[in-house]
């Protein structure tokens, strides 16, 4: 994971999930598509987006977490939806891995050293690792691997 700071703060408007998508995937924020504010249904566009790159994302509430859920997000690298506590009411996309925020695109960093309240998890995981290598080699950005 490389990080990648959001570009554009508050709600609506705000780039943080897409900052969170692109440090997470090691991408530069502009490959990235900004979904949560480009799209009305922004998770099934993402998903589109990241099936062409051999990926899903799963959201996971908390209280759907049984063991091996919650050993997955305690293990994986995954984007986490918290409730922000800069922009009061909002949600806000942080990297979340081994119990704590290592990543927060805010460049104020606030939700790395405060506690959080989580309210789901986006897991990426591949759909087919062979994909996901064909990807990496080719450099493939929109085209479906063949």
């Amino acid at each position: 994971m490389h990080r990648v700071n959001q570009t554009r703060y508050g709600k609506p408007g705000g780039n943080c999930h897409q900052a969170a998508l692109a440090s997470l995937l090691e991408l530069p924020l502009e490959s990235v598509p900004d979904f949560c504010n480009e799209y009305e249904y922004w998770d099934t566009e993402q998903n589109r987006w990241l099936y062409d790159r051999g990926l899903f994302c799963v959201y996971v509430k908390p209280s759907e977490l049984g063991s091996e859920l919650e050993w997955l997000t305690e293990n994986v690298p995954c984007i986490v939806a918290v409730k922000s506590l800069v922009t009061s009411g909002a949600l806000h996309s942080v990297i979340y891995y081994k119990g704590n925020v290592i990543h927060d695109p805010h460049p104020s960093q606030v939700h790395r050293w405060r506690e959080v309240e989580i309210v789901g998890y986006d897991v990426i995981a591949a759909i087919d690792p062979a994909r996901v290598v064909h990807a990496a080699r080719t450099g493939m950005r929109d085209e479906k691997a063949k």
